[in-house]
């Protein structure tokens, strides 16, 4: 027989389930408030901190881990802003970040 913490685990389970958003958007607060409590970085200051953002991935993924989301991350921001990705294996996520910045800065060609 289940207990009653199980049959609330059951209801809760049901209703994320019928309810994606909610879910998702509880994993994202999850995700911003721990890394605001335990980093003291809020989701405002991580495109001003990505060094630092770069150090909570590496503590939480070790080095390898880190630069795989480091790379992912960079691949969806450049798709975003519609500039060329080029994977370099020595690369963080904060050298990812400057170079985009500095292609942004460039002038561009008049079509």
């Amino acid at each position: 027989m289940c207990s009653e913490n199980c049959n609330t685990l059951r209801r809760r389970y049901s209703t994320l389930h019928a309810n994606p958003v909610d879910f998702n958007e509880t994993l994202c607060s999850a995700i911003d408030e721990t890394i605001e409590d335990r980093y003291a970085i809020t989701r405002d200051e991580l495109a001003y901190r990505t060094d630092t953002l770069f150090q909570v991935l590496e503590t939480t993924f070790g080095l390898r881990g880190a630069k795989n989301v480091g790379n992912r991350i960079a691949q969806k921001l450049y798709r975003k802003l519609e500039l060329p990705f080029h994977d370099r294996e020595r690369y963080t996520l904060l050298d990812y970040v400057e170079d985009a910045k500095e292609m942004l800065a460039r002038p561009t060609p008049c079509r």
